[in-house]
């Protein structure tokens, strides 16, 4: 008679240990998706901003290279300007 009482008592275990196990795997699939869409806006913005700071490097290296004459190709060395 103690054995069905000890099966229905590791199945509750068992059940209570399934139903514990998927809430926190859920839980954290939830804080890692959220963690991962903060990271991604974070690193569009930085890949924005290298953009930007990489645009304004060129045209700056462009202009101080305009007033050099040290060949016929040193204006076009940076390509900013140029035509596709």
């Amino acid at each position: 008679m103690a054995t069905p009482f000890l099966w229905k008592l590791s199945s509750q275990k068992l059940g209570f240990f399934l139903v514990s196990f998927g809430f926190i795997w859920g839980m954290m699939l939830l804080h890692f998706t959220i963690q991962q869409r903060a990271s991604h806006e974070s690193s569009t913005m930085l890949r924005q901003q290298i953009l930007d700071l990489s645009k304004r490097y060129i045209k700056a290296l462009a202009e101080e290279n305009q007033s050099v004459m040290d060949g016929p190709y040193v204006g076009t060395m940076t390509a900013y300007g140029a035509s596709p």
